[in-house]
């Protein structure tokens, strides 16, 4: 790799960092942007999976007892 090619690579991923700096606030600090969407949609998945597995013993017992 010549160093144009690594000059380029460089002023690419500065001018991107910018941009993204640049567009990040308006766009993901939204109240209903698209990083709260992300993160309550995967925080619900991980919550409700966690309570399917934790949940299923404590209903398994309450069926038994109740229906032995």
């Amino acid at each position: 790799m010549n160093h144009y090619t690594l000059a380029i690579i460089s002023i690419v991923g500065s001018a991107l960092d910018v941009l993204a700096r640049s567009i990040s606030p308006t766009t993901v600090r939204r109240e209903h942007g698209p990083l709260r969407a992300l993160t309550r949609g995967v925080t619900t998945e991980r919550f409700s999976r966690w309570l399917r597995h934790s949940a299923r013993p404590v209903f398994g017992i309450a069926c038994g007892v109740t229906h032995g």
